[in-house]
This record gives structure tokens, sequence and C-alpha cells, in this order.
């Protein structure tokens, strides 16, 4: 009977890696028989994967390079901390390149299976990360902003019912398009808020918009404008279930948007790889908030590489 008890009461250490367009995010849990976690290392590392992936639809080789440290970084802090099984996922820049075999082989290489998903399953496990915060009573949107693509998920606890959409606009592809300048002259706001607006009304029947429903951020830009909007180096206590108003979401993206690169470090706390797209993911996300007529949203740290974590 003691070791059927010990059976069931089985505790795995579990890594997590999300790899997107930006960023790459390792989460590593302790995950009972119960679904309980508890949460051992938590990080992202910005290494801009997506780096002229519109334009070229290729991984630059200098972006791949930035790609293998984190990984090896990564790496380490699993081998340390005893991680039984690995769990990775490449999305967004990976499904639009040609040699997305190299970032696979890489991973091969340092023993982490990565596989490229799809939109509908990165919103699938974005949901079931963000569902484990329990910051948000359905019927809900997730609104999962990242470098290259943008998730969509309408969740409607009541009747079961799930929508997922993902759409191919981010903050890298925004940003490499339509902004050259930091501070952002004047024009190429115009420009910027202009083709957001442009892109998301072609996309209306798909979005589906629906009034009077909660809207929850996740992801990085999200969690970095919850940041800024404080003052504050990111803090996930800080972060996790904080509201953001769209009256101080359009302040903060001005202000972001009037200073440097370094200004915007040392007065917001931006990581530098983070410093010169904020500004277009901040309007994007802005724009599907008043697409909603919402007058705020709460965000969410749980993102992708948590529903993972949960995922058999």
């Amino acid at each position: 009977m003691k070791e059927r008890k010990e059976l069931v009461n089985r505790v795995r250490r579990i890594a997590s890696i999300d790899i997107g367009t930006n960023s790459i995010l390792c989460l590593i849990a302790d995950l009972d028989t119960k679904d309980s976690l508890q949460v051992i290392y938590d990080k992202a590392i910005v290494v801009r994967l997506g780096q002229g992936v519109d334009k070229h639809r290729r991984f630059h080789p200098d972006a791949l390079l930035r790609a293998q440290a984190a990984l090896k970084e990564f790496r380490a802090e699993m081998d340390q901390r005893g991680v039984e099984e690995v769990r990775a996922v490449a999305t967004s820049a990976a499904r639009d390149v040609s040699n997305g075999h190299e970032l696979i082989e890489m991973g091969s290489d340092l023993h982490i299976p990565i596989k490229i998903i799809d939109g509908d399953e990165e919103a699938r496990l974005t949901l079931k990360g963000v569902l484990g915060g329990k910051i948000a009573q359905p019927p809900f949107v997730i609104i999962d902003i990242g470098g290259g693509s943008t998730e969509f998920i309408f969740y409607d606890g009541e009747k079961g019912k799930t929508q997922l959409l993902s759409l191919d606009i981010g903050s890298v592809r925004l940003t490499e398009n339509w902004i050259t300048g930091h501070p952002v002259p004047d024009d190429e706001m115009d420009r910027l808020e202009k083709s957001i607006e442009s892109f998301l009304n072609q996309h209306l029947d798909k979005i589906k918009v629906q009034k009077d429903v909660d809207i929850v951020a996740v992801a990085g830009t999200a969690t970095t404008l919850a940041s800024a909007i404080q003052k504050t180096p990111y803090q996930r206590d800080l972060v996790e279930g904080f509201r953001v108003e769209a009256q101080e979401l359009r302040k903060v993206i001005e202000e972001i948007r009037k200073r440097d690169l370094m200004q915007r470090q040392r007065e917001f706390f931006l990581e530098p790889k983070r410093a010169d797209v904020i500004v277009a993911g901040g309007v994007l996300l802005l724009k599907i908030l008043n697409l909603y007529h919402a007058k705020g949203c709460k965000v969410s740290t749980l993102g992708a590489r948590y529903g993972l974590i949960h995922d058999e």
C-alpha cells in the first residue's frame, strides 16, 4: 500500500521551452500527479530570432547564434536542476522560414526536442496556461501579442466553447516594416497606426468582436508595458493580474516613443532588445482594446510554457 501511495504522488521535474519570434522562455517546474505545479526556474531571454524573417523568410545566422546561446544557458540550468523531461515548441518565426530545420538540429544537439507548432496549437497552450492563473472569469478573450504573430483565444467556460485565431501581425514584424527611428517620428507613428487598423479591419470577420467580455493580455508586450506603467523593473508578482487601463496604456506608449533607446531602458526599465519593438507592440494592443470597446485589460504572465508543462 505504501508503494502505491508513492507512485500516485510522484513528482516529475519538467522543463518547457517556448521559442518565439522575439524571446525564448524556459520554465522548470515540479508537477505532481494531481497537476499541482511548483515553479523552480522561470526566465526569458530576448534573442530576436525573427530578425529579417518577414522579409527573407529565413533565420538570420546571427539570430540562430543568439538562440543557440540562450538554449545552451537553459540546457545548463536543466542539467544543474535535474530535469527529467524537456518539452520545447517553436512558434511564429519558425513557421515562416525555409530553414527551420537548423533550429531543430540545434535543439537536437543540446538534447532539446523542438517541435514547430501552428497558431492554433500555440493558442491552445496559452489558454491552458492562463486558466491556471485564475485571474479572469469566463467569458474572456486572451490576446497574445508576439513578435511575429498575435493569437486571439475566445473562451466561454460555461458553454465549453473555445475559438482560436492566429494572425500574422506582431511587434517585430511591425517594427521592421514601419519604424526606422527612435524616438519614433510622427509620420512613422501615423503610418504604423493606420497599418494596424487596416490589418485588423481586414480580419474583422475572423476576430468576431464581442462587447462586454474581459480581456487578458499575455506575453512580453503586455508584461513589459505593465511594468513600464508602474515604472518598475519586471517583477512577476507586480505584473500577474495587473490591470492596464487603456488611457494609461496610450499615455505610456506616447512617453516611450518620444525617448531614444537608452532613455527607454533607463526610465522604463526596458530590456535592450525590447526597447525598439515595444512601441509597435503597444500600439497593436491599444488598437485591439479599441476594437473591443474595452477600457482596459488584465495581464497574465502565464503563457504557452505553462500550458506546455501541464500538457500530456
